[in-house]
Parts: C-alpha cells; sequence; structure tokens
C-alpha cells in the first residue's frame, strides 16, 4: 500500500529520467513543497515466511533524493520494522539538507541524486510489516 499527503503541486508517477542513476522504469516525483510519501510492505504477503522472518534477516532500505533548483531542499527518511499486531520493533530515520551551489551556471546544475538507506539487524523475531 503506498500513500501520499502532501503540499506544493502534488505527485507524479512518471518514466524514470534517463539521468537518474538508479535501476528501474519508474519514479515517483515528489513536489517543491513539504510532501512525505509512505509505503507499507506485507513481507508475508510477498511470500515469505514466519519462520524466515523470524530469523532476523537483515533488512536493506534505501531512495534516492535529488534537489529542484539552486537552493538545498530538506529530506528525510524514516522506515518502522512491525510485528504482526502493528507494534514497533525497530525505528530508523535520517535526514538532511541537499546541496546549495553558489553560483549555478542554470536553474539544474547542481542537481546531483544521491541515495540515503540503511540496513538494518537485531530487531527480534517477529516482524511482519515494515513500513517505509
Amino acid at each position: 500500500m503506498l500513500g501520499l499527503r502532501g503540499g506544493g503541486d502534488g505527485f507524479e508517477i512518471a518514466t524514470k529520467d534517463e539521468n537518474i542513476p538508479y535501476s528501474g522504469t519508474y519514479e515517483l516525483r515528489t513536489s517543491y513543497g513539504l510532501c512525505t510519501r509512505e509505503q507499507e510492505i506485507d513481507l508475508l504477503a510477498l511470500g515469505f515466511t514466519a519462520d524466515q522472518l523470524d530469523a532476523e534477516p537483515e533488512i536493506t532500505i534505501s531512495t534516492w533524493f535529488a534537489e529542484r533548483c539552486v537552493t538545498g531542499d530538506s529530506w528525510s527518511l524514516s522506515v518502522d520494522l512491525l510485528d504482526g499486531k502493528g507494534s514497533e520493533l525497530l525505528h530508523w530515520d535520517d535526514g538532511g539538507v541537499t546541496s546549495i551551489a553558489a553560483e549555478p551556471v542554470d536553474c539544474y546544475s547542481d542537481d546531483a541524486w544521491f541515495e540515503q538507506g540503511t540496513s538494518l539487524t537485531g530487531y527480534g523475531p517477529g516482524l511482519r510489516t515494515i513500513l517505509y
């Protein structure tokens, strides 16, 4: 399940721009204003077994960010690992501001893409859902 909330001028699911460095076909573009997206990943529905999940496999999660036009943009990423009752086993978050060019040649000259993420371990047995 994917949930979107936000300001600015909304969201767009589009064919990925060939200049974006991650693999895949599509991208979810968010607005210039503060906005959030949330994805709930049901691991059992994806075919993982309870035994596999109770063995506490390493969970790696990441996303790509880029600023849009001259000024640095704030970004954040958070992940919650939940048990079968929706209780939190582990929470991780990070955030920052994208780069700011001193004197960009044009509006998008300093808009480098970067990947942010983490690998999560030691969260205990019972994992069933990732809230990302």
